[in-house]
């Protein structure tokens, strides 16, 4: 290897190292795993008295209740559906979706773009199911080689395996997949991401490319990683930090400090309920030879609390967020009003579903590929699949929606059914026109006649 190609492995290497180390840093602090990020912030804000307040940090998870509010885009699930007029490929396709758990995963997978900037979907066979599975791999699992002419372009994916531990929850190993457009192999790399040992020989790539569809917020420009900095993990630490201060504050404030002037110091003053302190006085001049006094501490907790809460607001409006309209969205009178309140949420998904589209349509085509290769069915290659987002479920004022419901049935513009299943999300339309047949059904049961031909009552 000669000075220049030596010079681009270890640009690589500290490239890596730092994006990987960034990415475990946001996640740890998505799942509130913060408190050695905030002991370290702490330490070089106050070096000198770190020691006597360390005891005292609070973590709180900030990370996830943002992303949760930002993250929107497969709140409801989108509409996917295959472009063809063969029932049997619908519902075999459909069931491979329900199999991988396509959209329960897809909130993940937007949570985590949002928190990441960037993250890779690939398709998995489980060989013990013999269903297709989803793997996210996280910015902090991937090393990526991409073209020298288009580094926007990966030629060479490699991500470190999950494997089961015994209390069957995933952990990392040392063993990294590897893929290109031709083959794939296993093995375990040197520090400089070199191959070191092989694991499994290379195989035949069965997908002909890299079979990974990639989630992004923003299309990068001249590089494959998106390099903007998440905002919401600094006001964590940050808030953790200021809440810390502000518990330690609230413990000192708790009582007063008793001060002493003019007392020797080797006297010993006992203090407490039943006692009391006698003060010497001089005996040339009689005045009193020491003075006695509590100092109350005078910090307004109260507007320490505002700030806080006004820098996480901060924080909040940056990303479009209004933190505190949707922390109070039941003082809004109406769902307009709520919506206006959350249009910066609204927009930012919005403009993720033009770069989300196109990772979908590859992510749907690779799953069919996936159950192609190795499982038992048969589905087209590169299907065209129709795809079409819901809009944001906005919490409306329960009054005003059913007077809207109520409005819409009158007018013709909703049926019966459709205002069953708008107050049951998960009820078909089969299931609703059957709950309105029991509805008139139980109403006619329920009928009494007026009038009475029987001799009984003649």
């Amino acid at each position: 290897m000669n000075i220049i190609e030596q010079s681009k492995a270890e640009a690589l290497r500290k490239d890596n190292n730092t994006r990987m180390n960034n990415a475990v840093k946001n996640i740890d602090c998505y799942y509130n795993n913060q408190y050695e990020y905030t002991k370290e912030e702490m330490q070089k804000r106050y070096p000198a008295t770190f020691k006597d307040i360390y005891n005292y940090i609070i973590t709180v998870p900030l990370t996830k209740s943002l992303i949760h509010q930002l993250a929107k885009t497969f709140q409801r699930d989108p509409e996917i559906k295959p472009d063809t007029d063969n029932q049997n490929i619908k519902d075999a396709i459909t069931g491979v979706f329900d199999q991988a758990n396509l959209f329960g995963k897809l909130k993940i997978i937007d949570r985590f773009t949002e928190l990441c900037g960037k993250i890779g979907v690939i398709p998995i066979w489980n060989p013990i199911t013999k269903k297709v599975g989803l793997d996210i791999l996280t910015p902090d699992r991937c090393i990526v080689i991409t073209d020298d002419y288009f580094p926007d372009t990966p030629i060479k994916i490699m991500y470190r395996i999950n494997t089961q531990s015994n209390n069957l929850l995933p952990i990392r190993s040392d063993i990294w997949a590897i893929w290109t457009a031709d083959t794939y192999t296993e093995a375990t790399l040197k520090t400089d991401y070199g191959i070191d040992k092989i694991i499994k020989e290379p195989i035949p790539n069965p997908y002909g490319k890299i079979p990974i569809a990639w989630f992004e917020l923003d299309y990068p420009l001249n590089c494959f990683w998106n390099e903007e900095d998440n905002a919401i993990v600094p006001q964590n630490l940050r808030t953790n930090i200021q809440l810390t201060n502000l518990d330690l504050a609230l413990d000192y404030q708790s009582f007063a400090t008793l001060c002493t002037e003019g007392f020797p110091d080797n006297r010993e003053l006992i203090i407490g309920l039943t006692r009391h302190i006698n003060i010497p006085r001089d005996p040339v001049s009689g005045e009193a030879g020491g003075k006695i006094y509590y100092i109350n501490p005078n910090v307004d907790l109260r507007q320490v609390w505002e700030i806080i809460n006004q820098n996480i607001d901060f924080t909040a409006s940056l990303l479009g967020l209004s933190t505190s309209a949707v922390r109070q969205a039941s003082a809004f009178s109406s769902g307009y009003q709520l919506k206006l309140s959350m249009q910066g949420v609204i927009d930012h998904n919005e403009d993720k579903r033009s770069i989300y589209i196109e990772s979908l349509r590859q992510l749907t085509n690779l799953i069919c590929q996936c159950e192609n290769y190795y499982g038992s069915q048969r589905l087209p290659e590169d299907i065209d699949f129709n795809i079409k987002f819901n809009d944001i479920a906005i919490a409306a004022n329960p009054i005003e929606e059913e007077q809207i419901t109520s409005m819409r049935l009158t007018n013709g513009t909703m049926d019966r059914a459709e205002a069953i299943m708008k107050h049951n999300p998960d009820m078909t339309r089969e299931e609703a026109e059957q709950r309105v047949s029991e509805i008139d059904a139980s109403k006619k049961q329920t009928i009494i006649p007026t009038t009475f031909s029987s001799g009984i009552f003649e």
